[in-house]
């Protein structure tokens, strides 16, 4: 492995899942690389149905979520389903059990997916399901009015768009117990749908009094109301007898054996329209730009850079990297959907380190806190971190931003260190949170602006 090599994958985590910010030759660069991509055990593949069926014919449950979203959720899990029935009606579920690495702490993730669909003559079988929706939705609302000192939820919040009713629901322990489920319902005609997600990592503090963190429980509302959306779209397709597995996303799949290679391409035609956010962070710096193609995306990476920057005492480094990933459909057209995939993985890969304040794949990378940034295009969050490695010692503020059917990763890179000592010595001064977090948001929303142009 040449030095180049070695230190790629230290700073990794900046873009994992996605590109990966490199180090090579002492120049911090995007180079693509997708370490952790391909090592885990794909999720099995969404079970084939036929293009023509009737909608008497069981539903294969288990393919009415995407596999990206059950290996993001419940990372390495084999799907297993079941069925029972009675004289009022049959009910199709399907698990996703997750597993954890062996030096993974905590629990694994979980997804539960229960179809229920009503007998009954005419119109019988439907206001029985409307029924049962309607008890469902009370006993969540009643749930949230009462006193509870072993149990928080959040108010029940409706969805739009998603069958002819639908909700979701946060509920954790409020003794830190392990508990931590997010719930959705809604009726598709004559069937009842429920998904229910448990969150993996380590369990939730405890929280004795109070109400749960706002921006804890939007986020496992999110999760939920997607999983809900696939699998009550699915539901609807399968009722009138269409195709309704859902397709198996390329953010599911193992990395290709041969790691694709970026090319050089001109700085000027690619990354110019950032330039001027970039220079106001980075003093003469050296420029580089590089392409990526890949079946499903094409990766540009622009870099400036200048790891001398003489201060009293020594040298700074100073990095500003944007990496754009513009996702597009086998008919070679843009992909939101699959840009908004790659987003939510992301991010929520980001909330578990944050959660963990490691990731057993990277030694000598701390992580902080992930947040939101409102305001900041479609959607967007950021995530400090720490690198301590042999190869390089530096201080980051890196986060990610989605625009229509492109991610793009914005990075930025700091760190003093002592004349005639190299990006790795250990007396290297790390650039502090605080000042990366406040001069990353400015920097954020000015590569924003740019992108949107």
């Amino acid at each position: 492995m040449t030095t180049s090599d070695s230190r790629r994958r230290w700073l990794a985590p900046a873009v994992a899942g996605g590109t990966a910010l490199a180090v090579a030759g002492g120049v911090i660069a995007y180079a693509v690389s997708r370490p952790g991509a391909g090592t885990t055990e794909a999720a099995p593949a969404a079970s084939a149905t036929p293009a023509v069926h009737s909608p008497d014919d069981p539903p294969d449950v288990c393919s009415m979520i995407g596999r990206a979203d059950a290996e993001r959720l419940a990372p390495r899990a084999t799907a297993r389903s079941s069925s029972s029935g009675d004289s009022t009606a049959t009910t199709w579920t399907c698990t996703w059990n997750g597993s954890l690495l062996p030096d993974e702490l905590g629990t694994a993730g979980r997804i539960e997916l229960q179809i229920k669909r009503y007998k009954g003559a005419g119109r019988d079988a439907e206001i029985a399901a409307t029924r049962q929706y309607a008890n469902d939705i009370r006993l969540d609302q009643s749930a949230t009015s009462r006193t509870d000192e072993d149990y928080a939820y959040t108010p029940v919040r409706r969805f739009s768009g998603i069958g002819d009713s639908s909700h979701g629901q946060y509920s954790r322990s409020r003794t830190g117990n392990g508990y931590d489920e997010a719930k959705g319902y809604s009726r598709v005609g004559d069937v009842t749908v429920q998904v229910k997600h448990h969150p993996g990592g380590r369990s939730a503090p405890p929280l004795p009094t109070g109400d749960i963190p706002s921006a804890v429980g939007k986020e496992m509302l999110r999760e939920v109301e997607s999983l809900l959306r696939q699998a009550s779209e699915s539901v609807a397709a399968w009722r009138a007898g269409k195709p309704y597995a859902r397709p198996a996303s390329p953010a599911a799949t193992p990395a290709p054996a041969g790691t694709p290679t970026p090319v050089p391409v001109d700085f000027s035609a690619n990354c110019a329209k950032f330039s001027l956010a970039a220079f106001r962070f980075v003093p003469e710096p050296k420029t580089g730009a590089a392409r990526t193609v890949q079946p499903d995306r094409t990766v540009t990476d622009c870099w400036w850079e200048n790891t001398d920057i003489p201060v009293d005492g020594g040298l700074r480094l100073r990095n500003v990297s944007i990496s754009t990933v513009a996702f597009t459909d086998r008919a070679g057209g843009p992909d939101p959907e699959g840009a908004r995939r790659h987003y939510e993985e992301r991010r929520t890969r980001a909330v578990k380190r944050a959660r963990d304040g490691k990731d057993p794949e990277f030694p000598g990378i701390s992580f902080g806190r992930a947040t939101d940034l409102q305001g900041v295009a479609e959607r967007a969050y950021m995530q400090p971190r720490q690198h301590r490695t042999s190869e390089l010692r530096v201080g980051v503020a890196s986060g990610l931003m989605l625009v229509g059917a492109t991610v793009v990763e914005v990075s930025y890179v700091g760190s003093d260190r002592p004349r005639g000592t190299g990006i790795g010595s250990p007396t290297s001064v790390l650039m502090p949170e605080k000042e990366a977090v406040a001069r990353f948001v400015p920097l954020v929303k000015a590569v924003a602006a740019a992108a949107g142009q």
